[in-house]
């Protein structure tokens, strides 16, 4: 006597009765066995678990909801039956497989982990795991270069093409090595943008740390600036061609938006909770003393620490205005020098303002009494 299991593949037209109530519960069981040999526990050996870590990372390589893949929203049950302090514990091994071997990724090999990422990230408790991984923004590398090569993403965004492809040299064969080389490259760049997109919508905390993860980039990275720099001692070219290219990505949904997005911006992210993510210490000042300097260092930081209670602080930041503050600060802090160059222009033309109602004012303040006396003149 076979059991019948033609419903199942003719779509449930003659299901037996009580079939639904045994495939909820044979989901459930599923998704807490998934959740237990996961989580660790003395229930599970080490040779097991080790193999589920595998078994894992392979279904998560694949496209969620695909055939080969893992259902749409069975991630997000199996988080559910573990519990939230054992999250990191649990999802570190699959973390630490991506970036097991990083002098062994190239543009063929690199997007099983990536895709990994992808879909760790789509739940947002898991993107908080990963922002809050050791790897993912290392605070012990001294300059670019180290960071590149210690930090999570670090390998994956320094990949670019690859000259030793012998199609390349090819006449007949080089046309199609350089389409495959863009397709990869772009789909890496891709990639690594979704996962930050998702990271980014996974709570303030984790866009905090997602903002400093980029002002570490750039930070470490001051070297570059120079006309003749140690390509030691900086992150390569291919690196910041790829971060270019992902930060662009970021910003398309606030820069092809048709609404005015502007007012939705909150630009106190660009400093930070304590204030001290935009440095002044690098730029050449024309005016400012170092006592003003300070002076508007602690204006910041307090203004930061203590912001104004209004109804456009009361709003949530949406996915569009966190991908704006954050394209906004890379540029912020590109440029520091220019910013502070901006301040202490600033500062110049207030002290020359003060110094011209005294007869010493400066070319700046005779400019704007010629202008003025021209305005009235006209007028």
């Amino acid at each position: 006597n076979e059991y019948d299991i033609s419903y199942l593949i003719e779509g449930g037209s003659s299901r037996p009765e009580g079939s639904e109530t045994s495939l909820v519960l044979l989901k459930k069981s599923i998704i807490s066995y998934s959740g237990l040999v996961l989580a660790p526990t003395d229930m599970v050996d080490e040779k097991q678990h080790a193999l589920c870590v595998k078994q894992a990372f392979a279904l998560l390589a694949k496209s969620s909801g695909s055939p080969d893949g893992l259902p749409s929203g069975f991630l997000a049950e199996v988080v559910k039956e573990i519990d939230p302090d054992s999250l990191p514990e649990a999802f570190a091994p699959i973390i630490n497989a991506v970036s097991a071997n990083p002098r062994s990724i190239s543009l063929s090999n690199c997007m099983r982990p990536l895709m990994v990422l992808q879909n760790l990230t789509a739940v947002p408790a898991l993107g908080a795991v990963l922002a809050k991984h050791p790897k993912f923004n290392p605070k012990s590398a001294k300059n670019g270069m180290e960071l590149q090569m210690t930090m999570l993403l670090g390998p994956y965004l320094a990949l670019t093409t690859n000259g030793k492809d012998p199609r390349f040299a090819n006449a007949h064969q080089r046309s199609q090595a350089v389409s495959d080389t863009r397709m990869r490259i772009a789909t890496l760049q891709t990639t690594v943008a979704n996962t930050l997109f998702n990271m980014l919508k996974a709570g303030p905390q984790v866009q905090e740390i997602v903002l400093d993860w980029i002002s570490n980039i750039l930070r470490l990275n001051q070297e570059r600036r120079k006309m003749q720099f140690d390509p030691v001692k900086v992150s390569s070219l291919g690196f910041f061609v790829n971060m270019g290219a992902v930060m662009v990505t970021l910003s398309m949904p606030f820069i092809t938006s048709k609404k005015d997005r502007v007012r939705a911006v909150n630009a106190k992210f660009l400093f930070g909770h304590k204030g001290d993510r935009i440095s002044y210490e690098m730029c050449t000042r024309l005016h400012t003393t170092q006592s003003e300097l300070e002076s508007l260092r602690k204006k910041v930081m307090s203004a930061v620490a203590k912001p104004k209670k209004s109804k456009e602080n009361k709003t949530k930041p949406n996915a569009n205005t966190t991908i704006t503050t954050t394209a906004a600060t890379t540029a912020a802090t590109t440029s520091t020098s220019t910013t502070g160059t901006e301040t202490k222009t600033k500062s110049s033309t207030g002290t020359g303002s003060q110094e011209g109602k005294s007869g010493t004012g400066t070319g700046l303040t005779s400019s704007s009494s010629s202008s003025s006396s021209s305005s009235s003149s006209s007028s």
